[in-house]
């Protein structure tokens, strides 16, 4: 299962990142790093990570984003008026012939 071989590549990854972290504080900063301890800190640095991976794809989720459409006023009542209540719209009303780089339209695309 996928989820499952995930779950044992964040595990190791933590194993090895809280192995490092132990050897520094006992080699650099005369700290005494116990079995206990370090199993502990895989525990809580595993939970951290998991519980940060799911804020980030809840986010993800959030941000997206549509495209940016030129559209004339007969369009408005369609594209904007009648939008699905949980999508955001932006208008940006410029003039034909105006610099549309100006109200960074051409950066949206």
């Amino acid at each position: 299962d996928q989820k499952v071989q995930k779950g044992m590549l964040m595990i190791c990854n933590s194993v090895v990142w809280n192995l490092w972290k132990c050897r520094n504080s006992v080699l650099f900063e005369n700290g005494s790093g116990t079995v206990s301890d370090l199993v502990d800190d895989v525990k809580v640095s595993s939970w951290k990570w998991k519980k940060r991976l799911a804020e980030i794809q809840e986010a993800a989720k959030v941000l997206r984003f549509g495209s940016v459409t030129p559209i004339s006023g007969s369009d408005f009542v369609r594209e904007v008026s009648q939008a699905p209540s949980d999508v955001w719209v932006v208008v940006i009303l410029y003039k034909d012939g105006s610099d549309s780089r100006m109200w960074g339209v051409d950066a949206m695309h």
